[in-house]
């Protein structure tokens, strides 16, 4: 298998940044003054009070709608940036013992 030896780097690379946005998508702030977190506004859309306001305003709505989505997005990111770590950690591991293990050659 001719992998290039910089690839579990770049893995680890796209695994710490996809995690590190998520980590920040879920510690912005929403509503007014920005006084809420994701999950908070996600908890309010999914209450019964908000299910009212998006049957009635079909603002609240898209607003709910893109909140939920956002936060699946959030979750996602990351799942995929620590599992994606992991990955690259643990072919790292096995890359160096490879190589320290095989013969020099003559």
């Amino acid at each position: 298998m001719n992998v290039s030896k910089w690839a579990p780097g770049a893995l680890l690379a796209a695994g710490i940044i996809a995690a590190g946005y998520g980590i920040l998508l879920g510690a912005q702030r929403y509503g007014p003054r920005g006084r809420y977190s994701l999950s908070q506004v996600n908890g309010l859309c999914s209450s019964p009070a908000g299910q009212l306001a998006q049957a009635l305003n079909s603002r609240a709505s898209v607003n709910c709608a893109t909140v939920a989505g956002t936060e699946q997005w959030h979750g996602w990111l990351i799942i995929t940036g620590v599992a994606a770590v992991l990955i690259a950690a643990g072919w790292a591991v096995y890359a160096f013992r490879a190589r320290r293990l095989t013969p020099a050659r003559p």
